[in-house]
């Protein structure tokens, strides 16, 4: 049986005798910043998921009314691993963290040109074009990844925006 002066008794993850909470420590610390990586990528799935809802992805031509569900679901679920995994690589290597960011960007840019040039083949031709339907489908896969790791990178830089870059 523990007396109450021993449990009482500071300890070294207490600030004071009784504390229920630990002094902040660099687990602690990593584990409050992993929380804000998972909410920059929740953020950027939520972004996605109005854009979805919104009915403004009905008005373009960047998804088939056919598969338009199925291709912003699996496309954000991709890219909340990705940028969760551009987060855990700019967790040990800050700088190839923000130049993912930044190239994913890119891909978003081109990715989206791509596909909608396909899109408009395919909706132009009047036989059925199979390689236009294809890239049609996966470069709208690769938008959607490529659009939520690049939010969650946007939130990201906007949260640490006026803070030094060293770290």
């Amino acid at each position: 049986m523990v007396s109450t002066a021993l449990a009482l008794a500071p300890s070294r993850n207490c600030a004071f005798a009784g504390c229920a909470f630990p002094v902040t420590t660099a687990k602690t610390d990593r584990r409050k910043t992993a929380m804000k990586y998972i909410a920059f990528i929740l953020g950027a799935l939520a972004i996605v998921a109005g854009l979805h809802f919104s009915g403004l992805l009905d008005k373009t031509i960047l998804t088939h009314p056919f598969w338009r569900e199925n291709v912003t679901l699996y496309g954000s679920l991709i890219g909340a691993v990705l940028a969760s995994l551009m987060f855990w690589i700019g967790w040990h290597k800050p700088r190839l963290g923000r130049a993912i960011g930044v190239l994913s960007g890119g891909i978003l840019l081109i990715s989206l040109g791509v596909t909608l040039y396909a899109a408009k083949v395919f909706i132009d031709s009047a036989d059925f074009e199979a390689l236009a339907a294809n890239v049609w489908h996966k470069g709208a896969y690769t938008v959607f990844a490529s659009a939520v790791v690049w939010f969650a990178s946007l939130l990201a830089a906007a949260k640490n925006i006026g803070k030094s870059a060293d770290r």
